[in-house]
């Protein structure tokens, strides 16, 4: 697995990334960076479920961080993924059930990680009253985060982004 570059991310922040020093991957790429790893997205849900919540949350598309925020409390919310300030382990555990085995341990092992991240558990100490719960869109942003840094190497793709993330090059900030 990618266990690898998770260990080169936090040398390269320890020691300033001395070999990539003032390189960094800027943050419009993340999601050209999230198919480096090609392991199936855990989070398909239903149409009928999508479709519910995007008529429920229409106005606020203007808005593309408050859609997405809003979008992901109302999907969690219709499949019954959440319990309180967790992610349940058996929600997402059907979520994986089509998946070939590395997958699934692959999401569940990011699902288990991120629900030990206290920056998750106390996510509403920061929301603003009558906005959508960020708990949803917090976890699977940290899941898809986690799955990218453990993408087992079958499922890596060796392109020059990829092997750029891949060599310890850090996201700008």
């Amino acid at each position: 697995m990618k266990n690898i570059v998770l260990i080169a991310l936090l040398t390269c922040f320890m020691e300033s990334c001395r070999g990539n020093k003032g390189k960094c991957i800027d943050t419009k790429l993340i999601a050209d960076l999230h198919k480096c790893c090609t392991l199936p997205d855990p989070f398909v849900f239903n149409k009928s479920f999508v479709d519910s919540c995007v008529s429920k949350h229409r106005a606020l598309i203007i808005d593309q961080a408050k859609f997405y925020t809003c979008m992901w409390d109302c999907l969690g919310s219709a499949y019954g993924l959440f319990n309180g300030n967790s992610i349940l382990q058996e929600k997402a555990l059907e979520l994986t059930h089509s998946m070939e085995q590395v997958a699934q341990e692959t999401v569940l092992f990011s699902v288990a990680r991120c629900r030990k991240d206290s920056k998750i558990i106390n996510h509403r100490k920061h929301e603003k009253p009558n906005e959508c719960d960020s708990l949803a869109s917090k976890y699977i942003v940290c899941i898809k985060h986690t799955m990218l840094l453990n993408c087992p190497d079958e499922h890596w793709k060796n392109e020059p982004l990829c092997d750029e993330f891949d060599s310890g090059v850090p996201l700008c900030e």
